[in-house]
């Protein structure tokens, strides 16, 4: 881009036609993230990529969710186990439980402040709302999150997740990239997510 100026912790960058509000540099972006861990999320300890941080990047670009996933993985077995709070798991106004956006969230917040990967939550289009893409020259990320309370639930909800994400590939069919789509099921009782 053109010309930028920082404000504050935020950059204004602009060609002259569009404007773009971003974070100045990591180090701004990271502690941003870890005010909204530590506020919003009330998780406390950080946990940054730290070395795996071009690995994780390299992965996703080659359209790799599995070395992202591992590490996001490793990421929640170090959250307390009180931080799974009870009323996170309760149903929201739409129906749908918090948890799943609680997982998401904090899958964005992973690839966010700790990968500097840029995604698009609550995606709307004609065909439904995608939980999460994520944007490359030569491809689409489409990343739909599911909840199971059990283990017995996980088949269900992967197939819940595949069909929506059909749906949600259509509205990016004319993008002229490849489209790569996930579905994550966050495990209540192991407190991890599987492809």
């Amino acid at each position: 881009m053109g010309n930028s100026k920082e404000i504050g912790e935020k950059t204004l960058k602009g060609d002259g036609e569009f404007l773009t509000l971003d974070y100045p540099n990591e180090e701004v972006k990271r502690s941003i993230s870890q005010l909204f861990l530590r506020n919003i999320y009330k998780i406390e300890r950080y946990i940054s990529l730290g070395d795996n941080l071009w690995e994780a990047i390299k992965s996703l670009n080659e359209g790799n969710i599995e070395t992202i996933v591992e590490m996001f993985n490793n990421a929640l077995t170090k959250i307390p186990y009180n931080d799974f709070k009870k009323d996170i798991f309760a149903p929201s106004i739409e129906g749908e439980k918090k948890c799943e956006y609680w997982y998401r969230s904090l899958f964005v917040m992973l690839l966010r402040g700790g990968a500097g990967v840029t995604s698009f939550q609550e995606s709307f289009s004609k065909d439904g709302r995608a939980d999460l893409v994520i944007p490359f020259d030569d491809k689409i990320i489409i990343i739909e999150f599911k909840f199971a309370d059990n283990s017995k639930e996980i088949d269900k909800k992967r197939a819940e997740a595949q069909e929506q994400l059909k749906r949600y590939a259509e509205s990016y069919k004319n993008e002229r990239k490849k489209i790569i789509t996930v579905a994550l099921i966050a495990d209540n009782e192991k407190k991890q997510v599987e492809i």
